[in-house]
């Protein structure tokens, strides 16, 4: 099975997620309309692969999916990585498993969780999940409810995807700090308009990097374009390409 990069995977995401569609079951993002799965379906066809096995969440989590295991923490989640939101079985259940994945069901395997959500994660420092739900499509930062991840076997993951945000500063020029505190060291003065590389996203601090300075600016005097999202830019790298690039930055590290 031909299998999508894991950067046009991404694009596709976000693309859908621009174009907010509504959300509607059994669609992929195709006329404007949307379902859960469908986000990560239609982002493969946009790529050009194959959707076998992306019909509904729970069959997804129990057949379709690679690597399936429960969320112990952010740490273990990786850009392009499936989310899911699953609890036990209950008959009162306001949203209920498909009885055919209950006991004498067609695809029953022993698991009777329900798995009702799907997303995928579209960046990892700060955490952002987008995903489809009602009314359109939303970014997560939190893991919340979101419980479970894995793989899918469409997408091809033998790739490093590195994204890096910008913003602007805006209100006048703005004071880069040592540490994230007014009262700490002055590192430079950005002026009003530039753009700086985000290396952590906080409500009232980012880490960032102006020309050579790295250090903290305040939140509110900056412009994220795309309702936060940032304006980013998206490096790709073979797997190699990016061990190689580590190794060489250790050594040069240890000199």
């Amino acid at each position: 099975m031909a299998k999508v990069s894991l950067s046009v995977f991404l694009n596709n995401v976000n693309s859908i997620y621009k174009e907010q569609p509504k959300y509607s079951n059994g669609c992929d993002g195709s006329n404007g309309k949307c379902d859960c799965i469908g986000l990560c379906r239609g982002a493969i066809k946009r790529g050009g692969g194959n959707v076998s096995g992306l019909s509904g969440t729970n069959y997804a989590a129990r057949y379709t999916i690679k690597n399936f295991k429960s969320i112990k923490s952010v740490s273990d989640l990786k850009v392009g990585d499936v989310v899911l939101k699953g609890r036990p079985y209950s008959k009162d259940d306001s949203y209920p498993i498909p009885t055919k994945y209950l006991p004498g069901g067609a695809y029953y395997n022993g698991d009777t969780t329900n798995y009702y959500h799907i997303g995928v994660v579209t960046k990892i420092n700060p955490l952002e999940i987008t995903h489809m739900t009602s009314p359109s499509a939303k970014k997560d930062t939190t893991l919340g409810k979101w419980n479970y991840f894995g793989q899918l076997p469409q997408v091809d993951y033998d790739e490093v995807v590195i994204i890096v945000e910008y913003a602007t500063v805006v209100g006048g020029s703005l004071n880069m700090r040592k540490d994230s505190d007014k009262s700490s060291a002055k590192v430079t003065t950005i002026p009003n308009g530039s753009k700086i590389a985000i290396i952590e996203k906080g409500s009232v601090w980012c880490k960032a990097t102006y020309n050579s300075y790295t250090g903290y600016v305040m939140t509110q005097y900056l412009k994220f374009e795309g309702g936060g999202s940032g304006d980013n830019i998206t490096i790709s790298l073979s797997r190699d390409c990016a061990e190689a690039i580590y190794e060489a930055l250790k050594l040069s590290l240890n000199k």
